[in-house]
């Protein structure tokens, strides 16, 4: 029962928060019905087994298991919402300082602020992945987390890939992974994390390019830039090897 109260609580507050719902609806609610619904939550019937029931229907909710924002929503509220989510994202390794939480997913992204991480923060929560090395995260989560990510097999080894994108101002495309060779130690895996944005409607050129298209030639422009940036990146790691 504590549980599901947290659960139950959590939802309400993104819900109240952002009007967003935690879980995919089949249609829109209209204003009237929120309404009703936020009197529903002040008069504590979300509390048990039938008032959670009860809204999840009146909105109209499909759970889906691959909707990654409304189940990333659900942990950030569970933990205290986004400002708690960063301190315990911080908490875990140093080498993740450069990830902030500011917004629920699916929120507007000028408001409370956008969700931001750098691409050396990104690389190093990817690299202690591959290490399974994640301080306090169980090796089962290690291999359900490399599980999601893994891509494919390629001559290079083993793809794991984690892609990002946004068409609302700014524009931004992200590219990350690692690839790892099978029987080799885990820390020789070699991690890769591209990053770019377009800050507003003014830098896109030229200036009739709608959001999708900029957003097209960004991932193009990031495509091209890992593709020439990887070979380098192994004849590195090659030559380091030698000369140990």
């Amino acid at each position: 029962p504590e549980e599901r109260a947290r659960l139950a609580a959590a939802v309400r507050e993104v819900f109240e928060e952002t009007g967003i719902c935690l879980f995919r609806r089949k249609a829109p609610v209209a204003p009237e019905e929120v309404e009703e619904i936020r009197g529903e939550f002040a008069a504590g019937g979300f509390s048990d087994d039938g008032g959670f029931t009860g809204v999840l229907e009146r909105l109209g909710a499909e759970i889906h298991a691959g909707d990654f924002a409304p189940a990333a929503n659900l942990v950030t509220a569970f933990l205290g919402g986004p400002p708690q989510l960063t301190d315990r994202i911080h908490a875990r390794h140093p080498d993740f300082a450069g990830i902030a939480s500011r917004r629920y997913m699916l929120a507007a992204r000028n408001v409370t602020g956008d969700n931001t991480a750098t691409a050396g923060s990104l690389a190093a929560v990817l690299a202690s992945i591959a290490r399974s090395d994640v301080p306090g995260v169980a090796s089962k989560t290690h291999e359900a987390m490399r599980e999601i990510l893994f891509l494919e097999d390629t001559e290079d080894g083993r793809h794991f890939y984690k892609g990002g994108s946004l068409n609302s101002n700014p524009i931004t495309r992200v590219l990350s992974g690692y690839h790892q060779v099978p029987g080799e130690p885990a820390d020789r895996a070699l991690v890769y994390a591209f990053m770019a944005e377009v800050p507003g409607p003014e830098s896109v050129a030229p200036g009739d390019l709608e959001a999708g298209d900029a957003g097209r030639r960004l991932q193009d422009y990031l495509e091209a830039l890992r593709e020439a940036a990887l070979p380098v990146a192994r004849q590195g790691l090659s030559g380091q090897e030698a000369s140990e």
